[in-house]
């Protein structure tokens, strides 16, 4: 009957380190819970969030307006200056073509005041 009663005692605390294991874990359990619903509950609404990325959306979509006018206007300074170079270069061109043409022009006027003073000086020496 010792052993009997020994049995029983051994059951009821086995029944009772289950009972208390089973309630430490409902307990953890509703403390990670308690501290999810906490958690949950600081963070903002969805319309909160929703209100927060559209502003969020706006200011990048301002940047990029304002990144796409600065390279707008940097393609027109950039074609001003290409146009200017461009000019530049013709002008360039267009100086050098007047300076061989007046070379080409004092080379003509030198061959017939040469050609004329030799035949003045043949002239003159008759």
């Amino acid at each position: 009957t010792y052993e009997f009663i020994k049995e029983g005692v051994k059951k009821r605390k086995d029944k009772i380190t289950e009972v208390r294991n089973s309630k430490v874990k409902i307990e953890s359990k509703l403390n990670r819970n308690k501290a999810n619903l906490q958690h949950l509950k600081n963070q903002p609404s969805a319309e909160a969030e929703r209100v927060k990325k559209k502003q969020e959306l706006f200011n990048i979509t301002k940047k990029r307006i304002q990144i796409a006018k600065e390279y707008t206007a940097l393609a027109r300074s950039i074609i001003e200056e290409q146009t200017e170079a461009t000019r530049a270069g013709i002008r360039y061109l267009q100086i050098g073509a007047n300076k061989a043409a007046l070379q080409e022009l004092c080379n003509k006027k030198d061959e017939k005041y040469n050609t004329a003073l030799a035949e003045f000086d043949k002239v003159d020496e008759e």
